[in-house]
């Protein structure tokens, strides 16, 4: 009932090649939108005694964006097929790697047979058939995340993330988890699927597990937000529809001004998007100098999304007052008469 490989998954959840979630976060930290969000999910998995939690909680979290039930069954055989699970598990980033190069086939094209973990994973399973159609359901790249904040928004934004722990037996009755006192463990994968701010009068995570509709709060489990970091101990993974190449320079300009390479106009990068900077002052205000502002040489900026412009009405109030104070006091004429132009002082 559990299959996630521990000691791979450390190794793997430290790999400096994982794309970091948290530079796709918005400028002034987070604040949640709702008190109580689970996201929905087309299915919730019985992995019985077949060690399938990282194929079953992938595939609950993937089916959403696909708008179908997945096959268990067809993705455990493949991973077993190339190596990569054996009948005591494999990583999240097994998974993820294989649904980015191959897709995941339909259920209704390849049949989960959840008996055991032979008939989970018979090679018959894997069919041309499903090959084909599991190549009409491949992710484009995956991001990882430890912190609340990113888990926050992206609950919000309606993205299921893919994680695991090493689950103790204090666990199994669901609830809140308590902080473990046992020693045995197993390494076990579900699903962060959203938040409640005031649960038994705990602000918590919310997480989906494969046991069945029947088992804890109709499949779910909480982890109130100070204990998080103990009790859930690896990365929190997101699908998102971002190909590799520009995941790639996201990651490494996210946090930067991107000036565009035809252009004057300069962009603050917030997810896949890119957001004008209408002035300079809006650029101080949202936390960056001008060290920040850098070329896009590779020209990727047309790639993006382009979103709403990052004006005075993008700015907090409270933000706003504390500029607005600093405008009295501001020894520089050039930039107070700038900051007062912008708040329309003048």
């Amino acid at each position: 009932m559990f299959g996630l490989n521990l000691e791979k998954q450390k190794i793997e959840d430290s790999d400096e090649r994982n794309f970091n979630a948290d530079v796709l976060g918005g400028f002034f930290g987070y604040t949640p939108k709702n008190i109580r969000k689970i996201v929905n999910t087309l299915s919730t998995k019985n992995q019985g005694s077949t060690n399938t939690c990282v194929t079953c909680a992938g595939n609950v979290q993937k089916e959403p964006d696909e708008r179908v039930i997945l096959s268990v069954g067809d993705i455990t055989a493949y991973l077993v097929n190339k190596g990569e699970m054996n009948s005591r598990g494999t990583s999240l980033q097994s998974y993820l790697k294989a649904t980015v190069d191959r897709g995941v086939a339909e259920e209704s094209i390849t049949k989960s047979d959840f008996f055991n973990f032979q008939s989970i994973s018979d090679p018959k399973n894997l069919t041309l058939v499903g090959k084909e159609n599991a190549g009409n359901h491949k992710n484009k790249s995956f991001w990882s995340t430890q912190t609340i904040n990113t888990l926050l928004e992206m609950a919000d934004n309606d993205r299921l993330g893919l994680t695991g722990n090493a689950w103790h037996k204090e666990y199994n009755t669901g609830g809140v988890l308590p902080r473990p006192t046992s020693n045995d463990s197993y390494g076990h994968a579900f699903i962060c699927s959203g938040y409640d701010l005031n649960y038994q009068g705990f602000k918590v995570l919310a997480f989906k597990n494969s046991w069945g509709e029947k088992w804890g709060d109709n499949s779910l489990f909480y982890v109130k937000f100070e204990d998080f970091a103990k009790i859930v101990g690896f990365n929190v993974y997101f699908v998102l529809d971002i190909p590799v190449d520009i995941a790639s320079w996201l990651s490494l300009n996210a946090a930067k001004i991107i000036k565009e390479r035809d252009g004057n106009k300069c962009y603050a990068i917030q997810g896949n998007e890119k957001r004008w900077v209408l002035d300079e002052t809006i650029l101080l205000m949202l936390g960056y100098t001008f060290a920040d502002i850098v070329e896009d040489v590779e020209n990727m900026l047309p790639n993006l999304k382009e979103g709403s412009i990052l004006d005075l009405d993008a700015i907090p109030e409270i933000e706003q007052r504390v500029w607005k104070e600093m405008v009295r006091v501001l020894p520089y004429p050039n930039m107070q008469e700038a900051f007062k132009k912008t708040f329309k002082m003048i």
